[in-house]
C-alpha cells in the first residue's frame, strides 16, 4: 500500500550476534588495560627494586673541618712529606671477655717515622653501625689528658689511642681521625679504621 511503511522484521540472531561483539570488544579493552597496568606495575618495580635492601651510607661529617669522611676515606694512607711528622697506624683488635658480656677491644698505634715529633691535638672517633647510624666522640688534647694520656708523639716514637666497644651485630667499625702538629709547626691529620668483623 502507498504510504504505509513496513517496519523491517527485527533479526534475534544478527542482534545477538552484535551484542556478542560488543561484549567481545569490551573484554579485549578490558584484557588490554589489565595488561598495561600489569606492565606499569613490572616498569616500576624493576626501577624501584624494593627487595633489594638499601646500603646505608657509612659518612662521618667532622666538625672541625667540615669534611665528609667515608669508611673508604678513613682507610686512606697519608702521603709522606719529607721535613715534616709522618705517622703510620697499625691497628689491633681483639675480644675481651667480662663477667657479662664480650667487648672488642681496640687499639690504633700511631709510630712517627719522619723523626720529627709532634702534638696531639684532638682525636675524633666514631663507632659505625650497620644501620648508618654513628656514635661519635670529639677529644681534645685536654679531654685526653683527664685520662692520664701524654699527648706528645716523639721523633721515632710511638702513641696509642685505645678502646672498647661491646660485641654486637649492628656494629661495623671504628674509625678515628687524629689531628696534631709538628714541633715545626705543619698540622698532621691522620685517619685509620678497624673493622669489627674482618
Amino acid at each position: 500500500m502507498d504510504g504505509i511503511r513496513e517496519e523491517p522484521a527485527a533479526d534475534p540472531v544478527g542482534d545477538q550476534t552484535k551484542q556478542d561483539q560488543k561484549s567481545k570488544n569490551k573484554k579485549k579493552i578490558m584484557l588490554c588495560a589489565a595488561a598495561a597496568a600489569v606492565a606499569v606495575i613490572i616498569l616500576v618495580l624493576l626501577l624501584i627494586r624494593p627487595w633489594e635492601a638499601k646500603k646505608p651510607v657509612y659518612a662521618y661529617t667532622s666538625p672541625v673541618d667540615g669534611v665528609t669522611y667515608t669508611i673508604e676515606k678513613l682507610q686512606q694512607r697519608a702521603e709522606n712529606v719529607p721535613g715534616q711528622a709522618f705517622l703510620r697506624v697499625d691497628t689491633r683488635l681483639s675480644v675481651l671477655q667480662n663477667s657479662d658480656r664480650e667487648y672488642w677491644m681496640f687499639d690504633f698505634v700511631y709510630r712517627e717515622m719522619n723523626g720529627i715529633a709532634l702534638h696531639v691535638d684532638r682525636v675524633e672517633s666514631m663507632y659505625i653501625y650497620k644501620n648508618g647510624t654513628m656514635a661519635e666522640y670529639n677529644q681534645t688534647a685536654e679531654d685526653l689528658e683527664k685520662f692520664g694520656m701524654n699527648m706528645q708523639i716523639p721523633a721515632n716514637g710511638d702513641w696509642t689511642f685505645t678502646g672498647g666497644q661491646p660485641v654486637q651485630d649492628s656494629a661495623v667499625g671504628i674509625g678515628t681521625i687524629l689531628r696534631g702538629t709538628d714541633e715545626n709547626g705543619t698540622p698532621l691529620l691522620v685517619t685509620a679504621y678497624i673493622p669489627f668483623n674482618p
